[in-house]
């Protein structure tokens, strides 16, 4: 078996745990991809905005920006990598975004394979469905949302369409375009 280091190509798998289908991507990324750079990355391979604050839980440490509220002391996710916290195939971790609205991903390590060339921005290889508008809680929000958006005739339907944007298809993925916005992720 080769060494896993900073130049390796990981191949995970991101799972939006809670709604039904199952909302996830796979995503191709470079190793040396610090915790930080990975957050990014899962922004705009899932489709959030990037607006609230994230962690990644890997066994009992969390990694992060910390902050006084905070009753743990975070890691920083500028120093750390990919390939430090997920050592093996089959690791597995959390990426947790929107404290208040409780959105939990699990990170699952697919692959580990050897590159000289790496790679110069990550890439998304597959995925379903289209993540929830953001401020939607995960309990509660996301169904009543979808229950709205699925009758034009309910009383809430055009308020939450104009919350979601203008328009909201749960089963849209965009896999070009998730590529394009991964390119800008330096």
């Amino acid at each position: 078996m080769q060494p896993i280091t900073s130049t390796s190509i990981y191949l995970m798998k991101v799972t939006l745990k809670g709604p039904s289908p199952k909302i996830w991507r796979q995503i191709q990324v470079q190793g040396g991809t610090t915790l930080n750079k990975l957050h990014r990355i899962l922004q705009a391979a899932m489709g959030w905005g990037n607006l609230y604050r994230y962690e990644f839980i890997v066994g009992d440490a969390h990694y992060g920006e910390h902050h006084p509220e905070y009753h743990y002391k975070m890691k920083s996710d500028n120093a750390t990598k990919l390939y430090q916290v997920a050592t093996q195939v089959g690791a597995v971790f959390t990426y947790l975004y929107d404290f208040n609205n409780g959105w939990e991903h699990e990170m699952v390590t697919e692959s580990i394979k050897s590159s000289a060339l790496g790679l110069k921005y990550a890439l998304c290889l597959s995925g379903e469905r289209a993540c929830p508008p953001e401020d939607c809680a995960i309990v509660g929000g996301y169904d009543h949302f979808m229950q709205v958006i699925a009758n034009p005739k309910d009383k809430e339907f055009h308020e939450m369409m104009q919350w979601a944007g203008g328009s909201f298809n749960p089963e849209r993925f965009d896999i070009n375009d998730v590529n394009e916005r991964l390119k800008n992720i330096v």
